[in-house]
């Protein structure tokens, strides 16, 4: 028998001497004419193949059909790929077509007056500067944008004039840059400003819109911000001055034409408070002292926040009296460098003069139950009253003239009720000479009664006076 070879299509064992693979028909060596005839001939009859493992007959099966298959489904993907690229290019064709109508210098314009109007818009893609070092931020562009808040018709005359000839004032509507890498950006063009910010402190910072821009390290400096675009913009400083906190927060229009200077200056004041004597000082709230002996107290560059709100509390016979409150500030705004603080009904001392040279005048020639009643509280009954009335009476006709000169001090006890000292000066006239003299009353006191302050005790003085003068004739 010949020797066993394998079939090189699907490895079936053959025989050397075998033409045709009795598993898958592969030939297996070329015949000659005359055999290939023979073989022809053969294979018209029924081959019966030898049985053989199922397993292996699909796989042929497989490949058979894959290798009929492959040249359509090439076909396929290749068209499948044109297909793609036809839409990919209509797409992009469409999007030309579409952006190169979007991004017109007209309807740029359009979106960007849209935004300007808008109180939250957003103009900052449609601005840019004649200065190349400015680079515009949300923040600038926000603050350019309040410059028109509310303010359609100057926005109108913006659109006119652009459309017009792309210009208004110092602006100028320009191509600038590209959109999508493609479209021309258009945007208007704007002229920096620059503004000048003064603080009285150092250590103090310096804030534009909440972007903090420095801190000062002079007791008085500029600080110089710019290049940016007009706009509304809020300027703060804050700082600390005697260990409170303050600030200073100024909004401004910078524009074009003005001098574009904002003062920041922490505000602090130099004023003296007056009242009655050992009184405590509250400003804001705050025990910032006492009054000396006499009444008063000197404050020198005093921080002043809220306007410096200031009060008294005082004591008086173990009551606690507060006054009213008042601003520095606007004390200080009328000129008012002595602060004294008024108490609910308390007399001021004009009234007060008022009350007692009225008193004085009118008893000096003896009773009178018009000044009793208009004067004295409980009229004629009142001791001061009859006390004054003697008084004159006791001095005769030696008395040319009596004149309240002062009230030193005003001290509330209670609401409508008040503790006063003044002084009385006397002019008497002798035969050969004048004498005058000066007394000062304590303890006198003027109450609020139906609306009008009356005299409730004259006060005492000294047996001594203030001072005397004679003149001789």
């Amino acid at each position: 028998m010949a020797a066993n070879k394998f079939c090189p299509n699907c490895g079936h064992p053959v025989s050397e001497d075998e033409k045709f693979c009795a598993n898958c028909g592969q030939v297996l060596q070329e015949a000659e004419p005359s055999q290939l005839a023979e073989s022809q001939e053969v294979q018209a009859e029924p081959v019966t193949p030898e049985p053989q493992p199922v397993a292996e007959q699909p796989q042929e099966q497989e490949i058979q059909q894959y290798s009929r298959q492959s040249p359509a489904n090439q076909s396929k993907k290749t068209n499948k790929g044109i297909v793609a690229a036809v839409i990919v290019l209509v797409v992009l064709l469409g999007g030309y077509l579409f952006g190169r109508n979007y991004y017109t210098s007209a309807k740029q314009m359009d979106r960007f007056l849209t935004e300007l109007a808008d109180s939250k818009g957003d103009v900052s893609p449609y601005l840019t500067s004649s200065d190349s070092s400015l680079e515009i931020s949300k923040d600038e562009a926000n603050a350019f944008r309040k410059m028109f808040t509310g303010d359609q018709k100057t926005i109108d005359g913006l659109k006119s004039a652009l459309t017009a000839n792309m210009t208004y004032g110092r602006w100028t509507w320009v191509k600038s840059g590209h959109r999508l890498l493609v479209f021309p950006a258009y945007k208007l063009q704007v002229e920096p400003v620059y503004v000048k910010l003064y603080t009285n402190h150092s250590g103090v910072k310096v804030y534009r819109d909440d972007k903090k821009l420095t801190t000062t390290t002079a007791a008085s400096q500029v600080v110089k911000v710019g290049p940016i675009l007009p706009g509304r913009y809020t300027f703060k400083a804050t700082g600390t001055v005697k260990g409170k906190k303050l600030s200073s927060v100024k909004t401004e229009y910078i524009t074009y034409g003005k001098d574009n200077q904002v003062k920041l200056n922490l505000k602090t004041a130099t004023f003296t408070v007056q009242g009655p004597e050992n009184s405590t000082i509250y400003i804001n709230g705050e025990k910032v002292g006492s009054l000396d002996k006499d009444g008063k107290k000197k404050f020198t560059d005093y921080p002043l926040t809220d306007g410096g709100k200031l009060y008294l509390q005082t004591k008086f016979d173990g009551k606690t009296v507060k006054s009213k409150t008042v601003s520095i500030e606007k004390e200080l705004d009328k000129g008012n460098n002595t602060i004294t603080p008024d108490y609910d009904g308390l007399v001021d001392k004009e009234a007060a003069e008022e009350l007692l040279a009225d008193a004085f005048s009118g008893l000096k020639y003896g009773e009178d139950s018009s000044v009793a009643d208009d004067d004295f509280i409980d009229g004629e009954n009142n001791d001061g009253y009859n006390e004054l009335v003697a008084f004159f009476n006791s001095i005769g006709d030696n008395l040319q003239d009596v004149k309240v000169v002062k009230v030193n001090s005003i001290a509330p006890l209670e609401k409508n009720k008040a503790r006063i000292s003044y002084s009385v000066k006397y002019r008497f006239n002798n035969e050969d000479s004048v004498k005058i003299q000066q007394f000062t009353y304590n303890n006198a006191e003027i109450e609020k009664e139906d609306g009008s302050y009356k005299i409730k005790a004259i006060g005492k003085t000294g047996t001594e006076p203030d001072w005397e003068r004679t003149l001789e004739d």
